[in-house]
């Protein structure tokens, strides 16, 4: 596992876990040529509707198990899934299949027509896939449509096995362009990155939906719950359907005005009520203030391009009022002064230091005063100069630590406290 490829694998996992539930379309076209068959022979007494439903469902559960090894199998030979975690992968992948698979027998009994039934179950999954919250986080969604978030199957399925894929993992530097390097502040990759970190990061810049604190139990238990809510929309339709061709149904004709009147009044209802809800989120959400997190300090710490080592910059990065603290030799202000620091640590003609690594933490936000907290964990290599100082050394790694605090209305650093560790 190599950083140049983080990105790339979380795409990749997305892609793999994602697109086969779409294949359930098919499911949506032979239900609705079974139930055709079924409704005759429920009509005739051959068939019960509920040890139907519970016959098929019992076959349905180690089914999908099998799909999922199918289709992960690869995924583990190919792409090196962690081995570790085979056993919950599975699972969650024949959690996901399953509910899709109930969604795509509801969608069969909702339509009369097949085609129509397929192309409305094309949207679904769309709309599950575009709601997930990879693209974007379910506070930045109105009310209504923010719902979609808590139905969708892919939310909390995809965001575990992510997880479970980078958790006690390590991530090797690599060779060659890395978008990962490039987003997480990293101009020269020393060492290794855990996977959690890696994941953190990526999940920062890129993809809202991952993260490394990630309830593994309470995803499945979830995803669950949405595959037994579709079941149950299943059985309702199915239910609904086979009462329709085993009762007969008197006087048919007379009614048919009175029962078209009544749905038309119901549409008009039902539009009202989602119209006006819709209105009043719109409202709501145009009155409530944006609050600031760890996604939006980032962007500013990116936007000021703050960086310690680029001291043509001091200008733009500080102002009169900020400060450098240090435990043992006191406090430095504005651009010259916290330069004239920096310079004695990484310009000093006796030695000469680069940075060979930079990790970036975001620690809180404080809207009192407005500022992002951040800390930055370092890895420095000096090499001192022969002809100045003794020659007993050819070089030695400093680790040292800084924690900034940055304006975020002004993106300028108002604080900053250096701490080394050699």
């Amino acid at each position: 596992r190599t950083l140049n490829m983080a990105v790339e694998r979380v795409i990749m996992e997305g892609w793999l876990f994602a697109v086969p539930s779409l294949l359930t379309i098919v499911h949506v076209y032979q239900t609705s040529i079974e139930m055709k068959n079924i409704a005759q022979e429920v009509r005739l007494g051959y068939v019960n509707i509920f040890p139907y439903v519970m016959a098929k469902l019992l076959i349905e559960i180690p089914f999908m198990c099998v799909l999922s090894l199918a289709t992960l199998g690869p995924g583990f030979a190919i792409i090196s899934f962690n081995a570790k975690a085979f056993g919950p992968i599975v699972l969650l992948f024949s959690a996901l299949l399953l509910a899709f698979e109930a969604l795509a027998q509801a969608t069969a009994l909702a339509f009369s027509n097949t085609t129509y039934a397929m192309l409305t179950y094309v949207l679904l999954w769309f709309t599950a896939f575009l709601f997930s919250g990879i693209w974007i986080k379910s506070e930045y969604v109105i009310l209504p449509f923010r719902l979609l978030f808590y139905a969708s199957p892919f939310r909390l399925s995809l965001q575990s096995f992510v997880y479970l894929d980078f958790h006690d993992t390590i991530f090797k530097c690599g060779s060659g362009i890395s978008l990962f390097t490039a987003i997480a502040f990293i101009k020269e990759c020393v060492g290794t990155y855990s996977g959690d970190k890696v994941l953190d990061v990526v999940g920062e810049y890129m993809f809202p939906l991952f993260k490394s604190d990630v309830d593994v139990g309470w995803c499945l238990g979830v995803t669950l719950i949405i595959a037994v809510a579709f079941k149950t929309v299943f059985i309702l339709f199915f239910v609904a359907k086979m009462s329709k061709h085993s009762t007969i149904v008197a006087h048919q004709d007379n009614n048919t005005k009175l029962r078209s009147s009544s749905a038309h009044c119901i549409l008009v209802f039902a539009v009202s009520i989602v119209g006006l809800i819709t209105g009043l989120s719109i409202w709501l959400g145009g009155e409530t203030p944006t609050s600031v997190g760890s996604d939006e300090c980032f962007l500013a710490l990116k936007s000021s391009g703050f960086d310690l080592r680029d001291h043509a910059k001091y200008e733009d990065f500080f102002d009169s009022s900020s400060v450098l603290t240090l435990s043992e030799a006191g406090a430095y202000y504005g651009p010259g002064g916290i330069r004239e620091y920096v310079m004695f640590a990484f310009g000093s003609p006796y030695i000469k230091g680069t940075v060979s690594r930079v990790d970036t933490s975001f620690k809180a936000y404080d809207d009192k005063s407005n500022t992002c907290s951040f800390r930055q964990v370092a890895i420095s290599r000096y090499i001192p100069d022969w002809t100045t100082t003794s020659n007993e050394v050819d070089e030695f790694d400093v680790t040292w630590m800084v924690n900034l605090n940055l304006d975020y209305s002004r993106e300028k650093v108002s604080y900053l406290c250096h701490l080394l560790f050699v």
